[in-house]
Order: structure tokens, then sequence, then C-alpha cells
């Protein structure tokens, strides 16, 4: 497909309007920071995804979704790396025990991508805790406790508090815990297969669909997030990075000024702390709390100034 003429190249850091999800588990801290009332539980802030699919706020590309943005300009916005995903979790109740396939197994039985998520913890109640992976030895072992009910004894449930990097590989038993707003960086896809659900019922007033076959199909019971805390900077502001299966994320703290090039890598930026603003060759933009950017490829460095916290990943 030809590049729309009518508008330039898409450069910069073209910050997103969110598709926002109403879930049966959602929290009000993403909708506060959008003056809605309610909850939110899912803000797809950078997505091409069609399940969420953000769109561009500002700029000469304003209202446009952003798959169509990259199909405009695949080479100038992928520059031929992967495309990544953000979102935030805003979590009043636990998500549901869940696992993510495999890219093989994602693409043979869904006609979607694999899904490897990192998390970064915005904000967390006193006592909060994720479930991290399983006790169970073996895949048997696992299908003998969802049978039987059992599934909450096998679960390990670790304490977060904000400031965390969880790391969640594609067959990684995992869940989100009451009380937790994560942002999220990961592959391109939109695959989880739920294991329990605590008896919840959806906006109908029926059991929300399990998928445990699917589920069991790809777990792996001796996989187990990683959880670390941001601390000792790596140099040039990066407090945590993890290298992940299809991208790289990384904490970006964020003085009053830094300079930052992306490698010519598609990025999506998550604001997890503090405000500022971003500025390139062509263009400006206000970075606010808990909003979500996409930084085309092809755009070359960018000088970011706050204090802000950015949490960011890059196509691989």
């Amino acid at each position: 497909m030809a590049r729309d003429k009518t508008r330039p190249a898409p450069r910069g850091v073209l910050v997103q309007d969110p598709c926002l999800v109403r879930t049966v588990w959602g929290a009000a801290r993403v909708a506060a920071a959008r003056g809605l009332e309610g909850t939110v539980g899912t803000s797809w802030e950078v997505s091409r995804h069609p399940h969420g699919e953000s769109s561009v706020a500002e700029g000469p590309w304003a209202g446009v979704g952003l798959d169509a943005v990259l199909i405009a300009d695949p080479e100038g916005c992928l520059g031929g790396h992967a495309m990544v995903r953000g979102a935030f979790l805003d979590a009043a109740e636990p998500l549901s025990v869940q696992v993510h396939p495999q890219e093989a197994y994602a693409l043979a039985h869904e006609g979607d991508h694999g899904k490897t998520e990192t998390w970064y913890v915005v904000d967390a109640e006193p006592g909060a805790t994720i479930v991290a992976g399983t006790s169970a030895g073996s895949v048997e072992e696992l299908e003998t406790a969802v049978a039987g009910g059992a599934l909450d004894g096998l679960l390990v449930r670790v304490p977060v508090e904000a400031g965390d990097l969880v790391h969640v590989p594609a067959g990684t038993l995992h869940a989100l815990g009451a009380g937790v707003l994560a942002a999220e960086l990961g592959n391109d896809s939109d695959v989880t297969y739920r294991f329990y659900d605590y008896g919840r019922m959806d906006g109908e007033g029926n059991p929300r669909e399990l998928h445990v076959g699917q589920g069991l199909a790809v777990v792996d019971p001796s996989s187990r997030p990683e959880v670390t805390a941001c601390g000792t900077s790596l140099g040039e502001g990066v407090a945590a990075s993890v290298s992940a299966d299809g991208y790289e994320a990384f904490v970006l703290d964020v003085p009053e000024d830094l300079v930052w090039d992306f490698g010519g890598r598609p990025a999506a930026l998550m604001v997890v702390a503090g405000s500022g603003r971003a500025s390139w060759d062509g263009g400006a933009a206000r970075l606010a709390s808990l909003s979500g950017a996409f930084v085309p490829a092809a755009t070359g460095e960018v000088r970011l100034t706050g204090p802000m916290r950015l949490f960011c990943a890059t196509g691989m």
C-alpha cells in the first residue's frame, strides 16, 4: 500500500488515544486519570491489534488507527522489526489464572502471535501479590489439580510493590493480583487461556469461559515469572531491562533533559511516573501521566524532558 501523500511520513513520538475495556475485575485509577467515572480494567495504549486498537491522538495523523498508520508506511514505522504492544492493567480484583501460548502454537491454532509480556508495577496496595507460576512438577499433576478443583494449592504467589519489573514468558502460569496497577509491554498478540476464574460471571450473568485444554497444551509448569526491583541505574538513565522473544523492555528514568535514540526500531512508551515532553526533528508532544505513545523506527533521536519514568519496549 502506498503511503498517504496528503500527510507527512509518521515520525516522532505519536501519543495514542487508547482503547478502554471495562472488565469485571477493573479498578478506577486509569479511568480517573482520563476524567472518566467507573472502572477500566484494560487500557490498550499502544496497539495495532484488532481486539483493541489505539489511534493517534494529535498531529497530522490524529484520529487514524495505529494499524492504518503502520500499513501506510511499514518500512518507516517498523523498519523490518516486530511490532510491540503496550497496555495498562488496573485490577481491583485478581485476574484469572492464565497462560499465553508460544509463537508456533498460536500461529497454528489461533491465527495470532505467541505472547510473552513484561509488567512494570505502577502501584500496588499493601500486601498485593501476583501468581508467579506453579509448584506442580508436571502437566499431568496440574491437570489433575484443575479437574479436582485443587489448583489454588499449587499456585506460587509472590508479593509485589511499585517499581517492580515482572517478566512473564509464554507458557508461564500467572495472574495479576488485586490492588495492582501495571503497565504491560509485549508481543503483538491477544491470546489468553484461562485455567481458573474464581467462578466469576460475565456481563450477561454467565460463567466466564475457561480454556483448560488449550492451556494444558502450552503450559510449562517449571516456568516462573522473574521479579526484579528497579534500582541502581544501568547507565544513561536505564533502571532495569529485559531481553525477550521479539522485543527488549527497559525502564528509563528521565531527569530534566535526556536525548535518546531507539536504534532504528519501533518503540512503545508508557509514562509510569511523573510527566514531561518529547521533541524531535519536526515536532513535539506532551507526555502525560499514565499515557502511551508509539515511536516509528525511522524517527531518530528524541529529546525527553522530565522528570518522569518511562517503561519502554523496542521491537526486535
